[in-house]
């Protein structure tokens, strides 16, 4: 049986494995999330919280002090859509390209699930397995992660807003531009990929929760039952 990323190759050329590329450079570049295995159709979904491989993990999502939805705008190679919905113990991130979402991750305290949408019906895996603490940790860049980097211009954010801005040394590949709205959320971040790939994106809309108060208990819902992501074959 040929593991999923060769299906979608097969079945769709580059586009769902160059979104698959992006959101891992969303992720900070620090890990690539895979989703083998025969496609999963029809099944019924369920609360994240209750799913999974159940084995044990070294991964959870760090507490956040503020919750909100936000909307960015990402390009790396072509334009994707990027929305994050962020509660305390909880991040849902959907990635769409073309005015279709193609991929959804849920962290959903110590767990990690990963759906896609190219099938007739949603499938979803447990990829908790696959990380670690240093990637949770890594998920959602902090204005305290910079400390030490060099400020440099501020970005204007909507009409009113202005961001802090920082440099961070890349090596050989330059300088990553970091900016954080009042808040603390990333409202920009660029980067090189590679010699001739340059990611950039930027935060377009944002709606911040009132204490106590956060998205709807259904956003962290997954859209199918998930299963345990089989081992990548070649």
């Amino acid at each position: 049986m040929k593991s999923e990323a060769r299906l979608i190759k097969d079945r769709h050329g580059k586009w769902h494995m160059e979104i698959m590329r992006a959101f891992a450079f969303l992720a900070l570049a620090a890990f690539v999330l895979s989703f083998p295995g025969c496609a999963q159709g029809g099944a019924a979904a369920q609360n994240a919280s209750s799913g999974g491989n159940g084995g044990g993990t070294a991964f959870a999502l760090p507490a956040s002090e503020i919750s909100y939805h936000a909307i960015y705008n990402v390009e790396e190679g072509g334009a994707y859509r990027k929305e994050v919905w962020r509660a305390k113990d909880k991040m849902r991130s959907d990635l769409s390209m073309q005015g279709q979402k193609a991929l959804s991750f849920f962290f959903i305290g110590s767990r990690a699930y990963s759906c896609t949408y190219i099938y007739s019906s949603p499938a979803c895996y447990d990829v908790t397995a696959t990380l670690s603490q240093a990637d949770a940790d890594r998920l959602v860049p902090a204005e305290a992660d910079v400390a030490g980097a060099t400020q440099v211009e501020s970005v204007k954010i909507g009409n009113s807003t202005t961001g802090k801005c920082y440099e961070l040394s890349m090596g050989a590949l330059g300088a990553r531009k970091l900016c954080f709205a009042p808040q603390g959320v990333v409202a920009y971040d660029s980067y090189s990929v590679s010699k001739t790939i340059t990611h950039t994106e930027y935060l377009t809309d944002i709606e911040y929760f009132g204490k106590g108060e956060g998205p709807e208990e259904g956003v962290f819902v997954l859209p199918a039952a998930p299963t345990t992501a089989p081992e990548t074959t070649n």
